[in-house]
């Protein structure tokens, strides 16, 4: 079974670990000063005891620190703050402890050796605490973006302080050649390990700042740690440098604190660069930002202001302005809209274009710049190829304030921004035109729902309706209506127009001939009364042409009237001859009073089988020539019927469409198109 301990568990494990070896290493120490005080030649406890009891406590606290560490983002600041905190509290303990000891300095009982053997180890454990987590701390910072080399020499310096723990079994001085040797290696290889400071230039220059103070304050917690611990080396009776005078606590020591001073050096020689780095950083998210406007969704004023934030922001200005391109000010801020009218007219004297960003220095001391409030300014148009937006406007006290690179980054921002605009501009646009493809479907789908699918036209007639649209929603209409048995009524129209606005006044026609065609009215009659009806609803330069037809194949009668549609054609058999039907009408909605009654011609015609008659709109006879814009014509369409009514009704709708197309070269009509074919 394979057991696994979270880190959690690991840390709790340690901490209990760490707690265990500084408690026994406590009791070993009071037990050790009570031999000294109480026996003149008190039998000392074998080294490793106290050398086990130490290093369980050190590893305790290694093994807590490090999957602390380990636990934390790769965030280099919060370390620092982690390790502050630390040393802070740690501070704390020893300072406490001082003030104790000063506070019963004449107490004999407080002087005793087992309250100072109990107060070290205090101010010893939250130092071994302090050196611990900052070379754990260290470590993570050292190992960020490591090489083989640093890692490799990080390894062995860590095994060289794991194998240093063997000096707590032995008692070997700071003056013996067993520890200066090692110790000036182990120096040695500190300076090497502690150039590695890669991380230093991620921190801003706030967070420079920031972690110098807490360095500084780290290293000054450690100075104090090693003053206030003298104080118990100075006492004769008291045996304490073992734990502390040996090659590990020592290198560990010089270790923290060489690493300390090499990162205070090297964040104080990159305080300079940082704030240039941070500007970078600063027009990058600008830019960002600036692009990000369009995917958000962002309003054209939102994109406004963060244009005008920004540049304030980065240049410092006193004051600002945004005018738009109609010279309406959108933004405006620490001046009045008076005082910005006049210096707008100021840059224009000075040489402000319009279109070329400019700066404008006024001398203070010479000339008219000593009269003026503000003495530099800053003048950046925003616009692409070929949008002019507005002009933003920036204002500063002092002389010279703007250089050439302030100048140069919020040209960028004025260009990001302009970038910006017109990709709205563009999507708004996108917008637009699905919702008007989407209307136009739904027009058409309305409109295909308001022709008729079926033509019912019974034994008495041979029928064929063909009809397209030159766009998604056309103007043509056609409908019919059988009243009973043998009698008929149709019509077909010409809405003025195309697209929403065409269906719309399809569907009031279709609205108005349905209503009057079941009050059984004669063709005049229909047509006078629809419009009247249309007078009403149609726009007044909106109107319909059509013609109403009663068809009676009882008595075979026609009965038409024409309201200014094409003619009807028609072929009679009997005198084998095709003609148009010579009557004449005005479009519905043209006339909107009862005068329009005196330009209705009613007319009827009796058919005879084999006549063949043709209604149709004017796509057909105005099928047009692109070269010669020559027109296929009524004689043509007359032409053709006379060569081609003994065709049954479908051939000769194909023939005619092969006809048109042949004349005009090409295989589509550019205009909307209605073909009514009867064979009675």
């Amino acid at each position: 079974m394979t057991f696994f301990l979270s880190n959690r568990n690991i840390q709790v494990l340690a901490l209990i670990g760490a707690c265990c070896g500084w408690i026994l290493l406590l009791l070993l120490s009071i037990r050790e000063q009570y031999a000294i005080f109480t026996t003149p030649s008190p039998e000392a406890l074998p080294l490793y005891v106290k050398g086990l009891a130490l290093n369980l406590f050190i590893g305790g606290i290694y093994a807590f620190g490090s999957v602390e560490v380990r636990r934390q983002e790769l965030d280099f600041q919060k370390m620092l703050w982690k390790l502050f905190v630390t040393a802070f509290v740690c501070a704390l303990v020893s300072i406490l402890v001082s003030i104790i000891l000063e506070y019963f300095h004449d107490d004999r009982f407080a002087l005793h050796p087992y309250w100072y053997s109990t107060f070290f180890h205090f101010e010893f454990g939250a130092l071994i605490v302090v050196l611990v987590m900052a070379f754990v701390t260290w470590k993570r910072m050292i190992l960020y973006e490591k090489g083989i080399f640093v890692q490799r020499a990080w390894t062995l310096f860590e095994v060289f302080l794991g194998l240093a723990l063997m000096s707590h079994f032995f008692r070997i001085g700071i003056i013996d050649i067993y520890f200066n040797v090692p110790y000036a290696l182990l120096v040695i290889w500190m300076l090497v390990l502690s150039v590695n400071v890669k991380w230093i230039p991620l921190l801003n220059f706030n967070q420079k700042i920031a972690g110098i103070l807490q360095v500084v304050f780290i290293l000054l917690c450690l100075a104090y740690f090693a003053n206030s611990l003298q104080f118990y080396f100075e006492k004769d009776f008291f045996l304490a440098d073992d734990l502390l005078k040996n090659v590990f606590a020592t290198g560990l020591y010089t270790f923290i604190v060489i690493y300390g001073v090499i990162t205070v050096l090297f964040m104080l020689f990159n305080l300079p660069t940082s704030s240039v780095y941070d500007k970078r950083i600063e027009e990058i998210a600008v830019f960002r930002q600036l692009s990000s406007t369009v995917t958000e969704r962002k309003s054209e004023k939102e994109i406004y202001k963060v244009l005008f934030d920004a540049a304030v922001s980065t240049v410092k200005a006193d004051a600002a302005w945004l005018e738009m391109h109609d010279g309406s000010i959108l933004m405006i801020e620490g001046i009045l809209p008076k005082e910005a009218e006049l210096l707008r007219r100021e840059t224009e004297q000075a040489g402000f274009d319009g279109m070329q960003p400019k700066n404008i220095s006024y001398n203070p001391y010479f000339g008219k710049g000593r009269r003026k409030q503000y003495h530099s300014v800053m003048v950046i148009p925003v616009l692409s190829e070929d949008r002019f937006f507005g002009t933003i406007y920036l204002l500063c006290h002092i002389h010279n304030a703007f250089d050439k690179m302030m100048l140069q980054s919020i040209t960028s921002y004025a260009n990001q921004a302009s970038i910006a605009l017109y990709n709205l501009e563009l999507m708004s646009q996108i917008v637009e035109g699905e919702v008007w493809k989407k209307n136009i479907e739904i027009a058409k789908t309305v409109q295909e729902r308001l022709i008729p699918k079926r033509w019912e036209s019974g034994d008495e007639m041979e029928m064929i309706v063909i009809s397209e649209s030159a766009i998604e929603v056309g103007g043509d209409y056609y409908d019919y209506h059988k009243s009973e048995e043998g009698l008929f009524s149709m019509i077909i129209a010409d809405v003025a127009g195309k697209g929403i606005k065409a269906a719309f006044n399809m569907a009031q026609m279709k609205g108005i001939f349905q209503t009057l065609v079941r009050m059984h009215l004669s063709p005049s009659e229909l047509i006078f009364r629809a419009n009247n009806a249309l007078s009403g609803c149609l726009e007044r330069s909106a109107f319909i042409t059509a013609t109403y037809y009663n068809i009676d194949t009882r008595q075979k009668l026609i009965s038409f009237a024409r309201a200014g549609h094409c003619p009807t054609l028609y072929y009679q058999k009997k005198e084998d001859k095709a003609f148009y039907f010579e009557d004449k009408g005005l479009g519905l909605g043209i006339l909107r009073d009862e005068s329009y009654k005196q330009f209705i011609m009613p007319q009827e015609w009796r058919y005879e089988e084999g006549d063949v008659m043709i209604l149709y709109t004017d796509g057909i006879v105005e099928a047009q020539r692109e070269d010669s814009r020559e027109q296929f014509g009524y004689d043509r369409l007359r032409d053709f019927l006379q060569q081609n009514n003994s065709l049954p009704v479908k051939e000769i709708c194909d023939k005619l469409f092969e006809e048109i197309f042949d004349f005009l070269g090409e295989r589509r009509l550019q205009d909307d198109f209605t073909l009514i074919v009867i064979r009675f």
